[in-house]
């Protein structure tokens, strides 16, 4: 397996001691959103609601890569038959395309976060 695949796996057994606290957080998240969301009257603070929106997808990504990357694909082998060794690679690249997606959804929360920090900051 490439290094890639053992860092994610690795991390993923790391969070999934903390997949409660996760819970809690994308729960407290959703409670920030609808607070900001229904207690404004009238006039929502933006910088306040994309911050727990952040928040929500940061603790939903974490969740994703936890319950995502539980059990590594097998490793092709060469005395395997055809058949085998064809559903073995298309689970692996079933895998790379997690990969992909989990890394996309980071690269969304590292853009909203840094557009979240820059609200606070600025206003």
């Amino acid at each position: 397996m490439t290094m890639t695949l053992v860092r994610c796996y690795r991390f993923a057994s790391f969070l999934r001691r903390f997949r409660a606290a996760l819970w809690v957080l994308t729960v407290v998240a959703v409670s920030l959103f609808l607070a900001t969301l229904f207690a404004c009257e009238g006039s929502i603070d933006a910088a306040y609601a994309l911050a727990s929106l952040s928040l929500l997808l940061w603790a939903l990504w974490f969740l994703a890569v936890s319950y995502c990357f539980v059990r590594p694909p097998p490793e092709v082998l060469a005395s395997d038959r055809f058949w085998l060794r064809i559903r073995t690679r298309f689970q692996r690249a079933t895998v790379w395309a997690l990969v992909l997606a989990v890394v996309g959804l980071l690269t969304l929360a590292l853009m909203l976060t840094s557009r979240t920090i820059g609200l606070l900051v600025g206003s």
